[in-house]
């Protein structure tokens, strides 16, 4: 009974620290990384559609600083926003058999990752809506590239969609 007992309790130990490691966030998540070689490497996978359930995808994007007054100055978040939009080319329901779970904002060398979450608010059938907060503090008024992890939910496999040339506006 007594081995019984320490096994039970050992095996519960186990399973939580496995699932609690296996739930950490990403460290760079969030973060700007300065990596021209993964960058390189982003632009020869992504490409301007992507076929999921035999759905062409394409990538809308918005990507904005709130500049306006108002408000207490100091704790105004005037760091990058970002919202994508997977779009079903046909303007028919997309497809709820992928997920985007990479979010790559390249100015230069330079990238923002992060890991967009799921807008469910999206008034259209034919586009799936994600948000990005708290971005990098980059100038308005430049052009980005726009490049997205998606996974297709059935298969596991994962592609990239990419949007060149992105504008980032300023909000005033």
């Amino acid at each position: 009974m007594k081995t019984l007992f320490k096994t039970f309790f050992f095996t519960l130990a186990m399973i939580l620290i496995l699932t609690l490691t296996a739930c950490e966030e990403d460290p760079m998540n969030g973060k700007v990384l300065k990596d021209k070689e993964f960058v390189n490497e982003l632009y020869a996978v992504a490409s301007d559609t992507i076929f999921i359930d035999d759905q062409e995808l394409f990538l809308y994007t918005e990507l904005w600083k709130n500049m306006s007054p108002g408000g207490p100055i100091d704790t105004k978040d005037r760091r990058l926003m970002a919202v994508i939009h997977l779009v079903n080319a046909d303007s028919t329901e997309i497809t709820r058999n992928m997920e985007v779970t990479r979010l790559y904002v390249i100015h230069f060398n330079n990238l923002w990752k992060t890991a967009p979450e799921f807008n469910m608010d999206s008034n259209y059938v034919f586009r799936s809506e994600y948000i990005s907060k708290s971005g990098p503090d980059w100038p308005t008024n430049i052009y980005v590239d726009v490049v997205v992890e998606v996974v297709n939910t059935k298969t596991k496999k994962k592609q990239y969609l990419i949007a060149r040339d992105q504008y980032i506006t300023e909000i005033t």
